[in-house]
């Protein structure tokens, strides 16, 4: 029986395919960033808040999109008035 046949036998092969799976997929999967099906939704309200000088009818497009508290969108068109430059 070589090395080889050993190891793929016992548990200690799954554990090394776990660790080595792992450390090949780890760094990869922290440093995607934070996404919710709604962020795009939210950073177009936000802009289209900014463009009409209207805080407080929020809309996504032609939809009145106040469903959630205003404070995020507030948030986020602050952080872009900061941050941006004129386009």
């Amino acid at each position: 029986m070589t090395l080889l046949d050993r190891l793929s036998t016992g548990w200690k092969a799954w554990v090394a395919l776990f660790l080595i799976t792992f450390s090949a997929a780890a760094p990869g999967v922290f440093l995607l960033p934070a996404l919710d099906r709604d962020e795009s939704r939210f950073a177009q309200a936000s802009k289209q808040m900014l463009e009409d000088h209207d805080y407080i009818r929020i809309q996504y497009q032609d939809e009145l999109r106040n469903k959630k508290p205003a404070g995020i969108h507030w948030l986020q068109a602050a952080s872009t008035a900061v941050f941006t430059g004129p386009e």
